[in-house]
């Protein structure tokens, strides 16, 4: 996608905020919104110049893959821990609920991650 493509695409991340909604609602459905905060990362891939693509960009960008990869490791590890947690003080109705949020979370969190690496890599 050319950058300004990426910069208006930034602009669908304001559609996460339709998830704060759930906290009104309880609508579990409410919380899938949260993923679109993924469209963040875009911001940032909009600034990074794709003109000349060499060895160094084929280097950050393997550089933010793992960076990604350990993000994604160490949410897996706070999501399976959270939801040991809840199994043992809360009811199986409101883990589902809490569940459906945080994969949300953690899908935009890891997206939006790669783009912020990949931005300060390029930028050094």
């Amino acid at each position: 996608m050319s950058s300004r493509t990426n910069w208006f695409a930034g602009f669908l991340s304001l559609f996460g905020l339709l998830g704060f909604r759930y906290f009104t609602a309880h609508d579990p459905s409410y919380l899938n919104y949260f993923a679109f905060f993924a469209f963040l990362s875009n911001f940032f891939l909009a600034r990074i110049n794709l003109s000349m693509l060499d060895e160094r960009y084929y280097e950050d960008v393997r550089a933010a893959k793992a960076f990604a990869f350990d993000v994604a490791l160490a949410e897996i590890v706070a999501f399976f821990i959270i939801n040991v947690i809840m199994s043992i003080y809360l009811p199986a109705a409101i883990i589902g609920h809490v569940s459906v949020g945080l994969i949300a979370i953690c899908y935009a969190s890891l997206v939006t991650a790669y783009g912020v690496k990949l931005y300060n890599l390029e930028e050094r």
